[in-house]
């Protein structure tokens, strides 16, 4: 399972439509590591720019160039009418690849399985703060070239 964490990280209506553009600019299926969505920005891994402690290969599956999904960043409306940013971490494939795969999908919807693995290796709490730390810096990336500077 996941987890999210606030970033502390505020921003305006403009703001949240300058990353979604380029997060569409720098999309997936443009060799980039973003995914654009109405209402969030996913951010995937490549063979060159991974986590640390991603240390499977990372395959081409049904995107144009090999991607793993890692984390999304999401947004919630305060009662200023400001997004605060949070950012989940998903990090399926590696999970999957220590056996703790916990869904399978069917054609038309996921269901929760038990484990694959006698002896699954959990995600260290060292994993989680490189898997934060990574994608944090993804969001600052993304923040930056769309021209957003946070206040110190």
């Amino acid at each position: 399972m996941g987890r999210k964490r606030e970033l502390n990280i505020t921003l305006t209506r403009d703001a949240i439509r300058k990353i979604l553009k380029v997060g569409h600019e720098l999309d997936v299926n443009k060799n980039g590591l973003f995914d654009a969505r109405s209402g969030c920005v996913n951010i995937w891994c490549s063979p060159e720019d991974k986590p640390s402690c991603w240390p499977k290969e990372i395959m081409q599956g049904g995107l144009d160039y090999p991607r793993d999904y890692v984390a999304g960043i999401y947004w919630e409306w305060n009662d200023k009418d400001q997004a605060e940013l949070v950012v989940e971490v998903e990090p399926y494939e590696l999970e999957r690849s220590r056996g703790l795969d916990r869904w399978v999908h069917s054609l038309f919807w996921v269901h929760p399985l038990s484990r694959k693995s006698d002896h699954p290796k959990e995600i260290s709490e060292d994993e989680w703060e490189e898997l934060f730390r990574w994608s944090v810096e993804k969001v600052h990336h993304l923040l930056s070239v769309s021209g957003i500077r946070l206040s110190a």
